[in-house]
């Protein structure tokens, strides 16, 4: 399993590039910024709206309630997702972290190497 690490608009680039190969051995932690979080279809269901630097860019991470509660974030807060791609635009998160936005920095390295290991994974295919 791979872990690819980057921003709202790196994600979305990815996985589209990413669709051929099997959703299961991709991981992403993506970080953005919250647009609105609402309650899905049932009460457990989280719904929250990322936004990249060009706010035109969004990933809908859906975040299930039901062995521990979504953290009281505010909308505009830099945070970090964890999860695996359920379709286009689209992400089953498992956390949801906050972040500083002192701590951007560290993510747009890892956003670097998760860059050649894109590259790589499409070569294999």
């Amino acid at each position: 399993m791979k872990l690819i690490i980057g921003s709202v608009d790196q994600i979305l680039q990815w996985s589209k590039m990413l669709s051929i190969v099997p959703r299961t051995e991709i991981m992403y932690q993506v970080y953005g910024v919250i647009g609105s979080i609402r309650t899905g279809k049932i009460d457990c269901e989280k719904m929250i709206s990322l936004r990249g630097k060009r706010h035109k860019c969004a990933i809908i991470c859906i975040f299930y309630e039901i062995d521990r509660r979504l953290p009281c974030i505010a909308d505009g807060t830099l945070v970090l997702c964890t999860g695996k791609a359920i379709g286009k635009n689209k992400l089953q998160v498992f956390t949801v972290k906050e972040l500083n936005w002192s701590d951007q920095h560290v993510f747009q390295r890892a956003s670097a190497v998760s860059q050649w290991s894109v590259k790589e994974m499409l070569q294999i295919q």
